[in-house]
C-alpha cells in the first residue's frame, strides 16, 4: 500500500506546480499545438496531391492502401480547421 501512495504522490502536482502548469506550461503547449495543426494543412495537401497522382498507376491492395492514405489526409483537412476554431 505504501508503494502505491509513493507512485501516486510522484505524479501528483503540488500547489506551486499546478500554478506553473496553468500559467506557463499549458499556454506553451496550446501555442505549440496550434503551430503543429497549422503545419498539418500544407503537409496533408502535399500528400493528397502526391497520392492522387499515384492512384492512376496502382491496382489491387496497393490501390486500397493509397485510397486509405487519401481518406486519412482528407479527414485531417476537415478536422484541423474545426480544432483551430475552438
Amino acid at each position: 500500500m505504501n508503494i502505491i501512495r509513493r507512485i501516486i504522490s510522484f505524479f501528483k502536482l503540488s500547489v506551486d506546480e499546478k500554478a506553473i502548469y496553468r500559467n506557463e506550461i499549458n499556454l506553451e503547449n496550446t501555442r505549440r499545438t496550434l503551430y503543429i495543426s497549422l503545419a498539418a494543412i500544407p503537409v496533408s495537401i502535399i500528400h493528397i496531391i502526391t497520392f492522387v497522382l499515384k492512384l492512376k498507376n496502382v491496382s489491387g491492395i496497393e490501390q486500397q492502401w493509397v485510397v486509405s492514405i487519401l481518406l486519412s489526409h482528407i479527414t485531417i483537412l476537415i478536422i484541423t480547421p474545426m480544432v483551430l476554431s475552438h
